[in-house]
């Protein structure tokens, strides 16, 4: 995979922000089985806890998917 450009980045943490701001978007769940198989990678996100990864997919699943893809590109 090649690595994000500055732009790039400045668009997903636009896209982060937004998210987390009250006019930002709902974010819908990923179904358990998404999650789980997810949460297998979790170190690649940046996580230290496959636990904590798994809350942050329920609660804010497309922010902390973002933040990872960051998190992998550094």
């Amino acid at each position: 995979m090649a690595a994000l450009n500055t732009h790039e980045r400045t668009i997903i943490e636009w896209v982060l922000k937004y998210q987390n701001s009250p006019a930002g978007a709902y974010e819908k769940p990923l179904d358990g089985k998404s999650a789980e198989e997810l949460s297998k990678l979790h170190s690649k996100f940046g996580y230290a806890s496959q636990i904590k990864f798994l809350e942050d997919l329920r609660d804010a699943p497309f922010s902390t998917l973002l933040r990872g893809m960051l998190a992998i590109n550094n």
